[in-house]
């Protein structure tokens, strides 16, 4: 890939860092045209064997690497020419800042209801529309191209999602009662979507159904992570290195024991952060366990996280706690745009949780923050409904989500797509009447010319960004193999 050399000075590393501390390195060669010393930069600070499995899965294949290289897309297309012919003032909301197929998901919304929606809000931040629209769809030609999808279909996907994305802002603009459309079995009623909801309201533990794979229920949840141990509950071992208990040597029971102290002294400010209708009172949040959560996420792999065991009421939770801070497209900001970035939200934390509430609603009632010695925390209940489509399963390659599948779900995603912009964009405070938001996107495309060059736009930048990925990905990989076998 090449990628063109972008101005403006690296201000000073933060105290709080980034999802991979940047590091000196990082700055000398984040306008270098080569992407690979600038891979090997963002994650020089990872331990060395997360940054070995990080490298390893992305080394999986080219959809697999864009997810793991989310600092690469923003250091190409942050300020992109080509986004002012469908820009203006109106068209900023929250971003998920890192969108691609496998961050959309399920999970138990605050009022109890089984839901499909955006899943992941590391990256999020306020900025123009048409970047999450950028990195989707160029995350679907991606995987449309792994499984096997003809590049003429991939076009004709990509332009089914930005269908399903203005044809559901066409519908909410003028009416607010529509943004809070729910995203259950009789919001999204055909395809894998479909499926997985299915599954979920099936009761069952586990469920395997066409494509879908999910967990169902909060007592399976405690089972798969904890077991009960002298009338306690507590976190158990994992075989497959997902959860360290802490407890293998002293000085690890060191580390475990100054780490629960610290979350129960931050405990009063992270009640002081939870949404109005949460549970009350220090009992339902009383500490019963705590592990690390190891191997998680791709891009984020090696960052600091912790599974945290509370009381609840009836049953405990499990609170999943994860080091934020800035999203990878602060770092391509020049001084004043960092400036009035920061203005905005007192910690990382904060604005996690300001993009959460945003872009879905009702998210989830235990979303807060904490601030503990290693730096802004968010806090999530892990969901006992988390499911999501499995696109491909090596094991079973007849499960894999097929063109005809693919065809369904990228106008649906489209749909909760925008349906997330509209509603951040009324709730992010960009002081502009709603429904601004729907209504300066379709004024922009407001006659057929407009909007099939929108349309071409986008699918033209998705097919050669996908190309460049995929360019950079072999390049990475044939590396990676060459260093594998000199070892």
């Amino acid at each position: 890939m090449t990628h063109s050399a972008r101005p403006g000075r690296l201000t000073a590393v933060p105290p709080l860092a980034p999802l991979a501390p940047l590091t000196q390195a990082w700055a000398a060669c984040r306008n270098a045209r080569d992407p690979l010393p600038l891979l090997d930069a963002w994650n020089a600070a990872l331990r060395p064997a997360d940054r070995a499995e990080k490298y390893r899965r992305m080394c999986g294949d080219a959809f697999i690497f864009f997810r793991g290289s989310n600092h690469l897309f923003w250091r190409d297309c942050l300020g992109d020419s080509r986004l002012a012919r469908f820009s203006s003032p109106q068209t900023r909301t929250w971003l998920q800042g890192d969108l691609h197929p496998e961050n959309y998901g399920t999970y138990r919304d605050a009022e109890n209801h089984r839901v499909f929606n955006l899943n992941d809000f590391d990256e999020a931040h306020i900025g123009d529309y048409q970047y999450d629209l950028w990195r989707m769809a160029v995350g679907i030609q991606l995987l449309a191209a792994r499984q096997r999808v003809s590049a003429e279909q991939r076009d004709t996907l990509v332009a089914r999602f930005v269908g399903g994305y203005l044809a559901t802002l066409k519908r909410v603009k003028g009416s607010d009662k529509a943004l809070d459309h729910r995203f259950d079995r009789q919001g999204l009623p055909r395809g894998p979507v479909a499926r997985l909801l299915q599954g979920i309201a099936a009761h069952n533990r586990y469920q395997q159904l066409g494509c879908a794979k999910l967990q169902y229920g909060r007592r399976a949840l405690l089972a798969s992570w904890t077991k009960v141990e002298g009338g306690q509950r507590r976190f158990k071992k994992s075989r497959d290195g997902r959860l360290d208990r802490m407890t293998r040597c002293e000085a690890d029971q060191r580390l475990r024991e100054a780490l629960v102290r610290a979350i129960e002294a931050a405990l009063p400010g992270y009640l002081a952060t939870l949404p109005p209708g949460a549970p009350e009172g220090r009992r339902f949040f009383q500490v019963k366990d705590v592990a690390r959560r190891l191997l998680a996420g791709t891009g984020s792999l090696g960052t600091p996280r912790y599974y945290l065991l509370i009381a609840g009421d009836k049953e405990e939770r499990i609170l999943d706690l994860k080091r934020q801070g800035y999203p990878s497209a602060y770092h391509y900001l020049d001084d004043a745009q960092q400036r009035r970035f920061d203005a905005q939200f007192p910690n990382p934390g904060a604005r996690h949780a300001a993009a959460l509430d945003a872009l879905i609603r009702p998210g989830d009632a235990l979303r807060g923050w904490i601030e503990l010695p290693e730096g802004s925390f968010s806090v999530r209940e892990l969901s006992p409904d988390k499911g999501g489509i499995q696109f491909f399963d090596a094991e079973r390659p007849t499960c894999q989500v097929g063109e005809a599948e693919l065809y369904t779900l990228a106008p649906q995603w489209g749909e909760v797509l925008a349906i997330g912009h509209a509603r951040a964009a009324r709730e992010c405070n960009l002081q502009r009447p709603d429904p601004a938001f729907a209504q300066g996107v379709l004024a922009l495309l407001h006659n057929s010319a407009q909007l099939h060059a929108f349309t071409t736009q986008l699918q033209q930048l998705a097919r050669h960004y996908a190309e460049q990925v995929t360019d950079d990905y072999h390049r990475f990989a044939g590396r990676e193999r060459d260093r594998s076998e000199r070892r």
